[in-house]
């Protein structure tokens, strides 16, 4: 392939799908080291509730189109008195008022004489450390492997299409001109 041959805004489509490929394999890895996350990396911080509370907050979406699309944003927030953390889950609850799981989780954690929150080991100095389980002296309100494979079908989603984004110009610009040499 000479240079004279080659179309620029091919070369600048590809270059483009090339690192747009590259930054949602780190988007995947990102995911996959959460779903990776052994329960040996956990430590446990256990103490008395202080406060908790829900709140459903509204998202508004744009597309580039300009359509706008409303979805609620549920969020359960709660701090133990023996640690200065801000603990919290949060999820895009669609067109739902309310989150039933976590209005559950906020009833388990308020009649709870104890509760037990596992983070990462890593995080521990963070003020806002992600939650991978929870426990009260009675029953696990938030189980360990729910929080690790929550999002795994979107993960693999993101793997195929920076993996298929990356090939794009590998395939372009250096399997197909050799193909072609290959065919003269």
């Amino acid at each position: 392939m000479t240079f004279s041959n080659i179309n620029h805004s091919q070369v600048r489509y590809t270059i483009g799908a090339f690192i747009f490929g590259i930054v949602i394999i780190i988007f995947a890895i990102q995911r996959l080291i959460v779903m990776w996350t052994p329960q040996s990396s956990l430590t446990a911080l256990k103490g008395t509730l202080r406060s908790c509370d829900t709140y459903v907050t509204t998202v508004t979406s744009t597309s580039c189109f300009g359509y706008t699309h409303d979805s609620q944003k549920a969020e359960l927030l709660f701090y133990l008195n023996e640690f200065p953390k801000k603990f919290s889950l949060v999820e895009n609850i669609g067109d739902d008022f309310n989150s039933s799981a976590y209005e559950n989780i906020k009833a388990g954690l308020r009649h709870a004489d104890s509760v037990t929150v596992w983070v990462q080991k890593s995080e521990l100095e963070g003020l806002e450390p992600k939650v991978f389980q929870i426990d009260t002296d009675k029953i696990t309100l938030l189980d360990f492997d729910t929080v690790r494979f929550k999002d795994r079908s979107l993960t693999a989603y993101l793997l195929l299409l920076g993996l298929g984004c990356i090939f794009l110009p590998v395939y372009l610009f250096i399997i197909s001109p050799a193909e072609k040499n290959q065919l003269q």
